[in-house]
């Protein structure tokens, strides 16, 4: 079971942290669990009952097999190291063992901010996609198309930034998928019908997206060489049949000084 303490808080002006989480009472068997997680989430003002976070960004603290009552306490803390995300979700998860027993306790929770250096101007977000439908189900057997989302967007006053996928909505046969591409560019206002982006390599980024029903959030800093522009396809492959291959997506920028 999952209860939601602190729903999307705004960590775009801090550059780390930490999560400090108190037991001050705990009946908790040796097969159960209660974590206290931090989420990466990033909210969307068209699709706002909806929940986007990145379960591969979490910070968790977990407690089990502990039995503590009376004066004394506990506290646990999980250092944030350079926060990945805009905003934060806590989370009290509790998870019964196997046979059943205790499981229960009474925790608090702080979340510490740590604000960038004054000379810091804080984060910018930039959307980069609204959410958007995309339908390529008509596709044959094995077959590919792309699109351009983005063609050049100037992030070179940025120090470093990070890009945020939600997964709104998508019905995809088995083998098939969807991939945003990320890539670094320098248009020529010289030659402006020409896209100067780097090849595809271990320097760019692509989030994939294939079968599944729920929403999804995936997130991805940057390293401080990309850019100083970014450009964004969308890769779409049918699988070795044919099916639906369609999906609804958004995605923003953020942006540090």
């Amino acid at each position: 079971m999952d209860l939601v303490v602190a729903d999307a808080v705004a960590t775009s002006g801090f550059e780390s942290g930490h999560l400090d989480v108190r037991i001050h009472q705990a009946a908790i068997g040796s097969n159960a669990t209660i974590e206290v997680i931090a989420h990466v989430v990033a909210p969307s003002t068209e699709d706002p009952g909806q929940r986007f976070q990145d379960a591969t960004q979490a910070a968790k603290v977990t407690v089990t097999n502990l039995t503590l009552s009376g004066t004394g306490g506990v506290l646990k803390p999980f250092i944030l190291d350079g926060l990945p995300g805009s905003f934060v979700t806590v989370v009290v998860r509790g998870t019964q063992g196997d046979p059943a027993g205790n499981c229960n306790a009474i925790v608090s929770a702080d979340l510490v901010l740590r604000r960038r250096p004054a000379t810091a101007v804080g984060g910018d977000r930039i959307t980069l996609l609204p959410r958007t439908d995309f339908d390529y189900s008509s596709l044959g057997s094995s077959a590919t198309d792309s699109e351009v989302l983005v063609r050049a967007l100037d992030v070179s006053a940025y120090r470093t930034g990070f890009v945020a996928l939600r997964v709104h909505d998508r019905s995809i046969n088995s083998g098939a998928q969807l991939l945003v591409r990320i890539r670094g560019a320098l248009p020529d206002p010289g030659d402006p019908g020409t896209d100067f982006i780097v090849p595809v390599s271990g320097t760019d980024h692509a989030f994939t997206i294939a079968d599944g029903t729920t929403a999804e959030l995936q997130t991805a800093r940057l390293p401080s060489t990309f850019g100083p522009f970014l450009h964004v396809q969308l890769e779409a492959t049918q699988s070795s049949g044919t099916g639906d291959l369609r999906a609804a997506l958004s995605l923003d920028f953020v942006g540090q000084h």
